[in-house]
């Protein structure tokens, strides 16, 4: 007798990250961009919380005109450099976590960000604190750097509660952007809904944007650029 399809799934090995599905087949993801999640721990939640709240009172610290953020009612504070210090280990530790996934995955060669180098060292560029108030949001763009990340510290559920009368719901979710819809097989648009504590880090120059929401109230997430710095840098436009 002959094997059924599931067993003959059962033999397929593939180092690319795959699911399987009820009948036993395979749902591979072999090409295009990644983006690494996780969550943040509570202490450091708080931490980004707290200084971020201290800067916003300062002039110094305002960061909205370098961003392609549209936070007319909100704001952007970047963080100091001696902060940053204090935070990067812990961020670089959830980074490296996604590239430790990717050489085992794909291959050592596959983080091939500084050509010709056994080893390079990161750096995190700079780090910003997004308040975003009703009616703000960000306009499709990237960032510079080699992989950006965006964390959310607080995430009212009430945003995505008041959704405009169309049939993409979106008030107040995040979206990535990837090539081209040449086929209904081909995903170009990744939605997310926020949560608190949610961290998320993508390749720097990946399209993404900010969806408004319509009700009062304050979202408020980090974002920051990981680059080589013995590389040039590239300005970020922010998220």
């Amino acid at each position: 007798m002959g094997k059924t399809t599931p067993d003959l799934m059962k033999e397929f090995q593939t180092s690319c990250p795959s699911v399987e599905d009820d009948q036993g087949g395979q749902v591979i993801f072999p090409f295009g961009p990644c983006i690494y999640s996780t969550f943040i721990s509570d202490s450091l939640k708080k931490s980004l919380l707290k200084e971020g709240n201290k800067i916003r009172k300062k002039e110094k610290h305002k960061f909205s005109e370098h961003l392609a953020g549209n936070l007319y009612f909100g704001g952007s504070y970047n963080y100091s450099d001696e902060y940053i210090e204090s935070v990067h280990e812990e961020l670089a530790g959830i980074l490296f976590q996604w590239f430790d996934f990717m050489s085992s995955h794909y291959g050592p060669k596959r983080l091939n960000f500084a050509p010709g180098k056994e080893k390079f060292g990161i750096a995190l560029q700079n780090l910003w604190v997004n308040y975003q108030k009703r009616y703000d949001h960000n306009p499709s763009h990237q960032h510079g750097g080699i992989v950006s990340f965006v964390i959310y510290l607080k995430v009212p559920e009430v945003i995505f509660k008041e959704q405009a009368e169309s049939n993409v719901k979106s008030a107040g979710h995040l979206f990535f952007r990837y090539g081209e819809s040449i086929s209904p097989l081909c995903v170009r648009e990744w939605d997310v809904t926020p949560s608190e504590n949610l961290i998320l880090m993508f390749p720097a120059t990946l399209d993404h944007s900010v969806h408004p929401f319509w009700v009062e109230g304050e979202r408020v997430s980090v974002s920051g650029n990981f680059h080589i710095p013995d590389q040039a840098v590239v300005s970020s436009n922010g998220i």
